[in-house]
């Protein structure tokens, strides 16, 4: 007990320093005409794509935002693509984007980008017959050109009465069409109530969760998978006693957890068998995140609602196999909503605060897997996103003016350009890696002359844009230069690479720092006859 007062004592602290909270500098307004809610962020490399629907007076339009330098500057903001009650799941992949909306008596629509999100096409109705006004948040994946799509309905399926139905549709050429029928996974039944539906695509399998509830008051959850794509489902499964409220998952490791988190259950083989998982002393999950065996559940220690009190953060190694000795405590201090997020070593719980108080949102990290967490950044509220490269918030605005705030928390931006080498191949430079106090990230150049030398130079402040011969120089001053030798077969153009680790030191004093970097090779077959080649800026934030 002593322990969890220490606890629960240092992670009041998380929070105090808030009062004055604010979006930083480099963030960007993304509804500066009228504001959005319900945002939804997908990344996916440099692409950064933000969906959201519009509040009063301009009610039920979505509109998108995109950036296409990891999330620094966002040239396309309040484009509309459509009108909808409800906005479920955007998804981008590659050089196709999708985003799956809800208007009640005509069901789930899908729209669709083939552009990288740069254009819209009209959306395209899921299901041919859908009518009900009992229609939930619809689900997506995507899978290349196979799109698949979960809702809840009331339908008289063979018959009256119309009762609560879960279903999907599927398209096979990138959301342009979709099957003349839906696929009917649970219902109609004795259950009154479908709810809390959730589909996941792991691999080459899919995975459909859900609650419901009969006229009893018997409550359950429930689970059914496909293994041709949504084609075909298992006849739904009794995983528990309780309605499900949340489920994650990866290749390892499959996780559900039932409204009173007492019955979390996992599974090892893509779901065949289920197993409890014990021992994390979590009683309530409010959310849950998986990566790889990573797991972070964020919840209670008692039957509670978990918007209020303390939240407990308690993470696994092994798939939820093993626990901390004890979770993390959080005293929040006003309530909330919660986001669990897991990317690579990194963890994260983004707060959405209610009301106009500041602070009105935060994002706490933890690089220990979950033993201490810090504050990351005080500002929040409405969105975020991270993958193994960077991480990208949305805050709210001022409660005075709602608006909605987009900036790169921590990660690597695409600044300025670059100048052709050998074969008119512009080498580039990535940041691979989350980029924080006490970790290393990598600066890899791609794409040079094979076997080049060269220098990868790098400052901290905001990039500049100076001549330099018929390059640009985009490296602050002071400047610190680091040579390499690119691999790659000697003289081939393109095919030489390099790569720099980065260690950021444990210090609070590296925490917002902005670190521009850029290559130089040297290559006699250079456009401009300057004997080199240079990659665009990176600019890497640290959190």
């Amino acid at each position: 007990m002593a322990t969890r007062i220490r606890c629960v004592v240092c992670s009041a602290s998380l929070f105090a320093i808030t009062v004055a909270a604010q979006v930083p500098a480099h963030a960007v307004q993304l509804d500066p005409t009228t504001s959005i809610a319900s945002v939804g962020i997908s990344l996916d490399g440099d692409r950064v794509l933000v969906v959201g629907r519009t509040q009063m007076p301009n009610l039920g339009f979505v509109h998108i935002a995109r950036s296409s330098d990891g999330g620094r500057t966002w040239p396309i903001r309040e484009l509309p693509i459509a009108y909808a009650s409800l906005v479920g799941t955007l998804v981008a992949a590659g050089a196709s984007a999708h985003v799956v909306l809800n208007e009640y008596w005509v069901g789930p629509h899908v729209v669709s980008s083939y552009d990288g999100g740069a254009t819209w096409q009209p959306p395209v109705r899921v299901s041919a017959v859908s009518n009900s006004f009992l229609v939930y948040t619809p689900h997506l994946t995507v899978d290349g050109n196979e799109l698949l799509v979960a809702w809840v309905e009331s339908r008289a399926v063979g018959g009256p009465p119309a009762r609560p139905v879960l279903l999907v549709n599927r398209s096979v050429d990138g959301g342009r069409t979709w099957a003349s029928s839906d696929t009917v996974v649970a219902g109609p039944t004795a259950a009154t109530q479908i709810f809390d539906t959730k589909l996941l695509a792991v691999g080459s399998t899919r995975h459909l969760l859900w609650g419901q509830q009969d006229a009893t008051g018997l409550a359950q959850t429930l689970h059914s998978r496909s293994l041709d794509g949504g084609a075909t489902w298992t006849v739904g499964r009794v995983l528990g006693p309780v309605r499900m409220v949340r489920a994650a998952g990866s290749a390892q490791v499959l996780l559900v957890a039932d409204s009173s988190g007492a019955t979390l259950q996992r599974s090892l083989d893509g779901g065949v068998t289920w197993l409890p998982v014990v021992g994390h002393g979590i009683q309530n999950v409010a959310d849950l995140a998986v990566h790889g065996r990573r797991v972070l559940l964020v919840g209670n220690g008692a039957a509670q609602q978990p918007a209020l009190g303390t939240i407990l953060l308690q993470m696994s190694a092994d798939g939820g196999a093993t626990w901390l000795p004890q979770p993390f405590a959080v005293l929040r201090y006003r309530p909330a909503s919660v986001q669990a997020v897991v990317a690579g070593d990194a963890a994260f719980v983004h707060f959405g605060f209610d009301g106009s108080q500041e602070p009105r949102g935060a994002v706490i990290q933890s690089d220990d897997g979950g033993v201490t967490w810090r504050l990351v950044v005080d500002a929040g509220g409405l969105g975020f996103a991270a993958d193994l490269d960077r991480a990208v918030v949305v805050a709210k605005g001022p409660a005075a003016t709602p608006s909605a705030w987009a900036f790169v928390m921590a990660g690597h931006t695409a600044r300025g350009v670059g100048t052709a080498g050998s074969g008119g191949i512009v080498p580039t430079l990535q940041g691979r890696g989350l980029p924080g106090r006490g970790r290393t990230f990598q600066l890899e150049v791609e794409g040079c002359v094979g076997g080049g030398q060269g220098l990868l130079a790098g400052g901290f402040g905001s990039p500049v844009d100076l001549p330099f011969g018929s390059a640009r120089l985009h490296v602050p001053q002071p400047m610190l230069a680091v040579p390499f030798l690119a691999n790659g077969v000697s003289g081939l153009p393109g095919a030489g690479g390099a790569s720099v680790a980065v260690v950021v030191p444990n210090s609070a004093a590296v925490v917002g720092l902005q670190l521009v970097s850029q290559a130089f090779v040297l290559d006699g077959g250079a456009v401009g006859g300057d004997g080199f080649a240079a990659t665009a800026a990176r600019e890497t934030w640290i959190r």
